[in-house]
């Protein structure tokens, strides 16, 4: 139990670090403006955030990581 513990406890402080890290150099920020700018409506805009979260959840490995990236 203990050795799961540790191997869960470790990849959220990796996913976590890996985010600071895109963060850093403006990926999520670039994303954003991207969507910002293509001009779309509510239902583009819906369209390109599903496919940002489900890039970074490839990324990361995890949904939850995403959304607690784009919260930050």
């Amino acid at each position: 139990m203990g050795s799961i513990f540790k191997s869960v406890v470790t990849l959220i402080i990796t996913a976590d670090i890996f985010a600071k890290g895109l963060i850093s150099l403006g990926f999520i920020d670039g994303l954003l403006n991207l969507s910002q700018n293509l001009g779309f409506g509510i239902i583009g805009i819906g369209v390109v955030m599903t496919i940002m979260i489900f890039i970074a959840s490839v990324m990361m490995g995890s949904g939850n990581a995403s959304f607690l990236l784009l919260d930050h």
